[in-house]
């Protein structure tokens, strides 16, 4: 087994390939069955592609108009794996699929498309919109991405820093949310583990987290305008806001703007407040 490990080690490729490439409206696809894709925005009008392949021959790098296409074509019963860097343009749309692959995007400002069967998801930077998609890796975005879209069925989602709205959905993974400024809605939904978010809402502000078995903790500042809603079957609530009673809890701030709906089946509640920085 050791040998023939080794020997495909050796057999691997080295890769230097570059296309010229306008930054604005420009999009970048990659594709990888095995191995592991980063992605980096920098001040550059081309597409690099640096790294190793199992086969030269398997890996495609092609261009039409306004895109760029990268693959690592193995029909992935042949196991050909590629170690990919991808140096784009800042601006450029970036779209990543892997199969058991992670994927490592930073710097990049245009949206971002990215699913894996079987990786982990890093994002960085202040992409203008995301969706990722994992069903067995977790997911980690940090920086001031403008909307996040997260799903992962057995894996963690932690979204940091995030700037606009954040749809976040597992199902055996815990799930943190924060925000880098006053956010318009955040939706966070997982089965059988907990929730924690912590961020300053606009005043017309909608919040929605659910969990099956798992606790959740909100955290919002003391000058919040929300009307919040709380509610568990079998966990206790608990609020930095006042006193709580039983298993449901109805809490005004403010002027009430916004609207905030906690609901664990099996978990406690726990509101708090957000102390600024």
């Amino acid at each position: 087994m050791l040998g023939w490990m080794f020997a495909t080690a050796q057999a691997s490729t080295a890769v230097d390939q570059e296309r010229p490439a306008a930054p604005d409206e420009l999009g970048v696809s990659v594709s990888v069955g095995c191995g592991s894709v980063t992605v980096r925005g920098d001040s550059v009008v081309k597409v690099k592609v640096t790294g190793t392949v199992d086969d030269p021959d398997a890996l495609t790098v092609s261009t039409s108009p306004g895109h760029v296409s990268i693959a690592v074509d193995g029909h992935f019963t042949k196991k050909t794996c590629g170690e990919l860097v991808v140096v784009v343009p800042r601006t450029a749309a970036v779209d990543v699929n892997t199969v058991s692959a992670p994927i490592t995007v930073d710097g990049v400002q245009g949206s971002m498309d990215l699913e894996s069967t079987s990786g982990s998801i890093n994002v960085s930077g202040t992409g203008c919109g995301l969706d990722a998609q994992s069903i067995s890796g977790d997911v980690a975005v940090r920086g001031g991405v403008k909307r996040a879209e997260v799903s992962t069925v057995s894996g963690s989602i932690l979204v940091d820093q995030v700037v606009g709205p954040v749809q976040v959905e597992s199902v055996s993974g815990s799930i943190r949310v924060s925000g880098g400024s006053p956010l318009p809605s955040i939706s966070a939904e997982t089965v059988s583990a907990s929730i924690t978010v912590a961020a300053a809402l606009l005043p017309e502000a909608h919040v929605h987290l659910e969990t099956h078995s798992g606790a959740i903790v909100f955290a919002l500042p003391q000058d919040s305008s929300a009307r919040i809603q709380a509610s568990t079957m079998s966990g206790a609530i608990s609020s930095a806001f006042g006193p709580t009673r039983s298993n449901e809890h109805a809490l005004v701030l403010g002027q009430g703007s916004g609207e905030v709906s906690l609901e664990s089946f099996s978990g406690p509640i726990a509101i708090s407040r957000l102390e600024p920085h």
